[in-house]
């Protein structure tokens, strides 16, 4: 038996296993899937050569070895895809799915275009020990004599480009270890596979048909390794939903292996009392202080502890953790969610002491039954109303008595599954009551709150059974309007909404007239989650500010898109007095009488590099908003004033003095 005919069964094999193996932990992972095509594009590869070993015959061998081209010819295509895949890179292939794979498997198309339909002939094939070689070349052309080596060398330098970048950008200690095992064993594949398969053939030097698919080991053991034992999973904050995490109110601490602090939210620094300027990646130690190691923890596990605050205080705490493993089961890390539980943990002892003493008298009040049975309903009533009053502390407004921002966060979760469940639809409305902060400043903060629980009562008598009222913060409310039928049913509600505030609001005997703004987005017309559909509220919120307050609006995609053009018009603002884009034009004033010149006005204009000459309505309010109105302003004096000099030197006009208005004249004839 031909030892490398055996040599070759045993790659094949081994490829097949290990495509099996990684297919079979995860079927509808995209990467397993990819990763098996590639093990099993080099298994074909390596089986038909360990085969055609066999096979004596020189026109049934070019038949076998024409059928080869459908695993290399795609193989390293495949082997690009995969290095876009566990990269994060392949951002065009997912937005245009068709166009993506139909531009990255051309090549291979052409490849079996080329070499199956004019394959080599049985009189170029010549039978050694170590196979099938190919001599005798027949003459087919640039192209065919070429194009597999170009096909193999602009894909393989790919890779290497797509790992290179990855390594580059990744600042996840992980992923830059494999991304080096990547770049290495390709690398290293490139180098043996141009020797064996091009340099030593060409030279006569050595020729073992098929060798690349032994070589081809080295970087598949390495995407193997560093896909199953590294893993693909790091703490990157789009794959933990960051954004979310760091919005909530409860702490959140995210800590690897080593006990650093990979991420801490907000929710976490406002219990603690850290500042988002303090430096706390490395101190778990004295966040926990002695009470345990969070990161020993095998298994998910809730239980209270004490952590230290920035003063050095103790808090009580409701603490989650959750280690994390990768897809071999490897922990590298854990998730520690907690809630700061001081109020409730008084409101317990509270409760611990009412039932010591309750059952204190009751043993001492045995013999006077019915007084005991009335003080026994008393202190249960306490109790109740104790155990009411710690629920309210946790989700419900204490000025308004509305429900707080975490109860709507978990009402409409509910409204979405109803929704979905019925095929019905919901709406969201954000309001902002209108210049709020005058009321604060002139009357006070305690009138302001005042004003606050009269809005909140209107709100509550406006609404229909079953819609939902919240204080989310401030002077903002929201609204969430279940089983709603149609956009037209919303608008009547929403201009109902601003007939409430039409009534002034009488406090301490003084009318207040106060109006609001209001935005609204539908579900599932613009968002299926609920942290978007309170984006786009606020978004339309804005719009109708935007409008002249005491407006309602419901949102559509031009909002968004318009916000973005304005922000990108904003920042080009600030570089356009610096780079001399702003212009004065000077439009003469004219004598009825007799028609002379009496004066001009100076007009300013915005000469955009690229969008061209844009009116002063566009761009005089957003400098008005962010302050660069000044800046411009003493541009167009300096500028003025600079050319009304040069008019004077020319000595064809006698100029006046120059005043602080953009339409009032500079110079007189």
């Amino acid at each position: 038996m031909n030892i490398y005919m055996v040599i070759f069964f045993a790659v094949s094999l081994n490829y097949l296993f290990i495509g099996i193996n990684v297919f079979s932990k995860d079927y509808y992972s995209i990467k397993n899937r990819i990763f098996f095509n590639m093990a099993f594009a080099l298994f074909a590869w390596a089986g038909i050569y360990a085969m055609m070993f066999l096979i004596t015959d020189p026109i049934m061998a070019a038949f076998t070895r024409k059928l080869t081209v459908f695993t290399w010819g795609i193989f390293y295509t495949v082997l690009f895809q995969f290095i876009l895949l566990i990269s994060n890179q392949e951002g065009f292939i997912r937005k245009k799915p068709y166009l993506g794979h139909f531009l990255l498997y051309s090549p291979s198309l052409m490849n079996i275009y080329l070499y199956f339909f004019n394959p080599v002939s049985a009189d170029e094939l010549n039978f050694t020990s170590r196979g099938w070689v190919y001599v005798n070349a027949i003459e087919r052309g640039f192209i065919w004599d070429n194009y597999f080596y170009v096909y193999y060398m602009t894909f393989t330098v790919l890779s290497l480009v797509f790992a290179y970048r990855w390594r580059k950008n990744t600042v996840v200690k992980r992923e830059k270890k494999q991304a080096n095992i990547v770049l290495a064993t390709i690398s290293i594949a490139l180098l043996f596979g141009t020797i064996f398969e091009i340099v030593l053939p060409i030279n006569g030097v050595f020729s073992l048909p098929g060798v690349t698919t032994i070589i081809a080991l080295i970087p598949f053991y390495g995407m193997w390794y560093a896909s199953e034992k590294l893993g693909l999973i790091s703490f990157k904050p789009e794959k933990l939903s960051v954004d979310v995490l760091q919005m909530m109110s409860e702490g959140i601490i995210l800590e690897n292996n080593n006990g650093d602090i990979e991420m801490i939210n907000s929710g976490a620094r406002e219990i603690l009392g850290y500042d988002n300027n303090d430096n706390i990646e490395h101190i778990s130690n004295i966040l926990i202080g002695n009470s345990m190691d969070l990161n020993e923890i095998s298994a998910i596990d809730a239980r209270e502890i004490q952590l230290m605050n920035k003063q050095g205080n103790r808090i009580d705490v409701l603490i989650s953790t959750m280690p994390l493993y990768d897809s071999i089961g490897e922990k590298y890390g854990s998730l520690n969610i907690f809630q700061d539980i001081s109020n409730l943990k008084e409101a317990q002892v509270n409760l611990m002491k009412m039932n010591e003493t309750l059952e204190i008298k009751v043993f001492e009040r045995t013999e006077s039954l019915i007084k005991s049975n009335r003080q026994l309903l008393s202190e249960v009533k306490e109790r109740k109303i104790a155990e009411y009053n710690v629920r309210k502390m946790a989700y419900y407004d204490s000025l308004t008595d509305l429900p707080n921002q975490r109860y709507f966060s978990q009402r409409i979760e509910e409204a979405i599954k109803n929704a979905d469940s019925n095929s019905s639809q919901f709406a969201v409305l954000f309001i902002d009551l209108d210049l709020f902060k005058r009321i604060n400043d002139a009357m006070g903060h305690s009138k302001g709150d005042e004003l606050l629980i009269i809005v909140a009562n209107r709100l509550k008598n406006l609404m229909r059974q079953g819609d939902f009222v919240a204080r989310s913060g401030g002077d903002e409310f929201l609204v969430i309007i279940e089983n709603l039928n149609n956009r037209e049913e919303l608008e009547l509600i929403l201009d109902r909404l601003l007939d409430i505030f039409k009534e002034p609001f009488i406090i301490d005997n003084h009318e207040f007239n106060v109006t609001c703004s209001v935005g609204a987005s539908i579900y599932p017309d613009h968002e299926n989650n609920m942290e978007e559909l309170v984006k786009f509220a606020d978004i339309a919120m804005y719009e109708a500010k935007g409008r002249g307050r005491n407006f309602s609006v419901i949102f559509n995609n031009d909002m968004k898109e318009g916000l973005l053009q304005e922000l990108n018009l904003t920042n080009d603002l600030y570089n356009a007095v610096k780079n001399n884009e702003l212009e004065l034009y000077y439009q003469p004033q004219v004598d009825s009488n007799d028609n002379s010149i009496i004066g001009v006005e100076a007009l300013i204009r915005w000469h955009h590099p690229k969008l061209g000459m844009i009116p002063p309505l566009s761009f005089i309010p957003m400098a008005e908003k962010t302050g660069l109105i000044l800046e411009i302003g003493e541009w167009v004096i300096k500028t003025a004033i600079d050319q009304k000099k040069r008019m004077e030197r020319k000595k064809h006009l006698e100029c006046a003095d120059i005043r602080q208005s953009f339409s009032q004249p500079v110079c007189q004839q």
